[in-house]
């Protein structure tokens, strides 16, 4: 699924942070747009990531826990 290969992409990057739009700001899932509240909500299931306030909920940022710096 669409969901599998965005969540193997950002496994396969390991990245410090995921920087996306918080799901509650998000529109639903449609033909333009069918990962991005998926993966959001995936990450914010997903102990591998914390959520870290920022920019008044504006933006979401997921950082990988136990990363300092990247």
């Amino acid at each position: 699924t669409e969901l599998q290969q965005a969540t193997a992409i950002i496994d396969a990057f390991s990245p410090a942070a995921v920087i996306t739009t918080p799901v509650e700001k998000q529109r639903p899932a449609d033909v333009f747009n069918i990962v991005t509240r998926p993966v959001t909500e995936y990450l914010a299931r997903d102990p591998v990531f914390e959520a870290s306030p920022c920019c008044n909920g504006d933006i979401a940022i997921y950082r990988r826990v136990g990363r300092n710096g990247g």
